[in-house]
């Protein structure tokens, strides 16, 4: 019979030609095995028994395999290192079995392989729930004793009895029993996980995306359930009368070490699990958080505290990384807000693995985000503007260092998405810098935390694009716009070049928007000098620069890039970054957003482009016209350069490009160097080979680099 257990199959051929057990066994090889082994062979069946059992049933060895317990292993059973069933990382049944009366009626003698399973309670044919004991004695089923010197019926009981002999009761005979209804939640329950174990879903009508946690997240759910030791919660979310489950429930010293051994009382269970599991999260989140802190704090206190997320993630060993988003989204209000940020519990249900790619429709769905392409290098110094300024809610925060602040706490997100306990150090004075005056009102900063959240989940959904830190610590920078290509920029634009100011205020405005990072990292030879004119003249560039110009710049530094990154790719093996000049996330916003600032395009741009047109190039009196701020201002101009007149006329960068000497590197080299406090300290420095307008000091101990002009 498909599916039939190995061991009831021999017992069956042994009882139909009136031989006991052992003549069958000694027939196929057995008798030559160990007894352990013998009792493992629904697990290791060696070839040369499983060819004469195949010979003598009349079948091919392959269709065997349903019937031995080896076929759960990776779905039901979760598997050791030896391939083998692993008992401590799932509920796996050591021996025994449970029985459907009915089946063996209408089947009599075929026990099947998956009645062994604890996951399996209820008879998916006649919608009753197994039976685990014998009737007239009240022991278990015991394993088919296949070295068993005498002829036996498989159908009846064969455990040992008080006077040492064989019980025999007739298993088959058994008492009336309505079945379930097919809507029932035990029936669904056990539809589901007899359909994975299967490997067939597609005839379920519920979508179970993650099926690698499966197993591992009811167990979980089922432990956090056994260990609030609530009765009549199980009974409601498995639509029983609590009466039914009184008194089958096990005392047990060690919750979850082992599932109820009823098959009635695992069925509420696992159709209680699987309610938490699947019914929409709305329904059942306080049921969560209920059960989350039902248990005591670890001081073993009856107060109950909130404690970490680890620890409360704790209370739902093993569960997937799905399930483990409904616990945090569930307890979210009670964790400090740098743990909301981490653990991504204020993020919608909609951004859960693998679901930010539907819900946003940007990206195809992967089957995990936890592949850590995505890195802290790959996150803007300066958080990206078209999130920044909706994010700005803090009024007295400079903008520069909240865009900094929230550019880590999206770095510490992003480290949450990728792994289930972030690096401390990656997330390590998150605190500090993202302070709460930066979150703004409890509903803002619910909303930003939300915000970051989704964000990070979409990055690592997609593939990154700019590694921030290759191009600021590789990229030679001291060559960036010769004198003759600005002169060609300004000609193809029909604008005029200036002096050497403006060509620093080009390069600087270049070297800015490539690496994202503030005015004040701005190299040594093009640092803003803090007397105020230099100051107002690279922001009267930025105020004045045409879309045009802004354009035929961004043509120029694309193909820069292109030239430089194929250098450094040569020599770092590949840790170059993408030539494109600027990237950024698409913009979405959801319901949450009323409790934040503008978009960045909430702001008349036209109104905007009129005022600078006419002389008027000060960031205060255009915040004040447009009634926003300096910032908000400065960055729309940014993403929207007032329009020129002139067309552009485009310039193949590539015959000009080739012309520079590009070098390979010299390794990174360590030195000491004396502070003013005459203590020494190790810095890094990187140095390349023909450093064109560098002044490098060659010494004993290496290259070092003094400056560079």
């Amino acid at each position: 019979m498909p599916g039939e257990h190995l061991p009831s199959l021999l017992l069956r051929i042994a009882a139909y030609v009136g031989e006991p057990p052992a003549a069958i066994s000694r027939w196929c090889g057995l008798g030559a095995l160990r007894s352990e082994d013998r009792r493992r062979i629904d697990m290791n069946l060696p070839n040369e028994i499983a060819q004469s059992i195949a010979t003598a049933v009349g079948c091919d060895t392959s269709e065997l395999l349903d019937g031995m317990m080896r076929s759960f292993v990776y779905d039901a059973l979760a598997p050791g290192d030896d391939g083998l069933p692993a008992h401590a990382k799932n509920w796996t049944r050591g021996s025994g079995t449970r029985y459907c009366p009915q089946c063996l009626t209408e089947r009599p003698a075929v026990f099947l392989a998956h009645w062994r399973l604890w996951w399996s309670f209820l008879c998916e044919t006649h919608l009753v729930p197994l039976h685990d004991t014998c009737p007239a004695c009240g022991q278990g089923i015991p394993d088919p004793a296949l070295m068993e010197a005498h002829p036996v019926d498989p159908s009846c009981c064969r455990a040992r009895i008080a006077d040492g002999g064989r019980c025999g009761y007739d298993l088959r005979t058994t008492w009336d029993e309505a079945p379930f209804d097919e809507s029932a939640p035990i029936v669904r329950a056990q539809a589901a996980i007899s359909a994975v174990w299967k490997r067939d879903r597609d005839t379920l009508d519920v979508f179970i995306p993650d099926v690698q946690h499966f197993f591992r997240t009811l167990r979980g759910v089922g432990i956090a359930l056994l260990a609030a030791n609530d009765i009549p919660l199980i009974a409601e979310l498995a639509t029983l009368d609590a009466s039914q489950l009184q008194g089958l429930f096990d005392e047990t010293v060690r919750i979850g070490t082992a599932p109820p051994k009823n098959a009635l009382a695992m069925g509420a269970l696992m159709a209680a699990a699987f309610a938490l599991m699947f019914v929409p999260e709305d329904e059942i989140r306080h049921i969560i958080r209920r059960l989350t802190f039902a248990r005591p704090s670890e001081q073993g206190r009856s107060a109950r505290g909130p404690g970490s997320a680890a620890t409360l993630l704790g209370y739902w060993p093993g569960v997937g990384p799905r399930f483990r988003g409904r616990v945090l989204r569930a307890v979210d209000q009670d964790l400090p807000a740098m743990q909301r940020l981490v653990t991504g519990s204020a993020v919608r249900a909609e951004f859960d693995e693998p679901a930010v790619a539907a819900y946003v429709d940007f990206l195809m769905p992967r089957d995990s985000l936890r592949d850590p392409e995505w890195t802290a290098d790959h996150i803007p110094p300066l958080l990206w503007t078209n999130w920044v300024v909706p994010l700005s809610v803090a009024g007295g925060a400079d903008p520069e260092t909240l865009q900094r602040s929230l550019a880590l706490g999206l770095t510490a997100a992003l480290a949450g998405v990728h792994r289930d306990a972030p690096d401390p150090e990656v997330i390590a004075g998150i605190g500090r810098r993202l302070r709460p005056s930066m979150l703004g009102t409890p509903a803002q900063t619910t909303a930003i935390l939300q915000q970051l959240g989704e964000l990070a989940r979409y990055l690592a959904a997609s593939e990154p694009s700019i590694n921030y830190a290759t191009r600021r610590q590789h990229l030679p920078w001291w060559q960036l716009l010769k004198p003759t290509h600005w002169d060609m920029i300004c000609a193809s634009v029909s604008t005029f070049t200036g002096g050497p100011r403006r060509l620093r205020n080009a390069r600087r405005y270049l070297y800015l928007r490539a690496t994202a990072q503030p005015v004040s990292a701005l190299p040594t030879p093009w640092a803003v000098v803090a007397d105020g004119r230099d100051a107002a003249e690279y922001t009267d560039f930025q105020i004045r620069m045409t879309a045009q110009l802004q354009v035929a710049l961004d043509a120029y530094l694309e193909a820069w890039l292109a030239v430089t990154i194929d250098a450094v790719n040569a020599y770092e093996q590949g840790k170059g970054t993408s030539p494109a000049a600027v990237w950024e996330p698409p913009r979405w916003a959801g319901r949450e957003t009323v409790n934040l600032g503008p978009e960045i395009d909430d702001i008349d741009v036209p109104a905007l482009h009129d005022l600078v047109s006419s002389g008027v190039t000060t960031v205060r009196a255009l915040a004040a016209a447009a009634r926003r701020t300096p910032q908000h201002v400065r960055w729309a101009l940014r993403r929207h350069p007032v329009p020129a007149d002139q067309p552009i006329v485009p310039i193949d960068w590539s015959s000009h490009l080739r012309e520079v000497p590009w070098q390979s590197y010299l390794p990174v080299q360590r030195m000491t160097q004396r502070t003013g406090y005459d203590v020494h300290q190790d810095v890094t420095v990187l140095v390349p080979y023909g450093w064109h307008g560098a002044r490098v000091y060659r010494g004993g101990r290496g290259a070092r680099l003094i400056d560079w002009h």
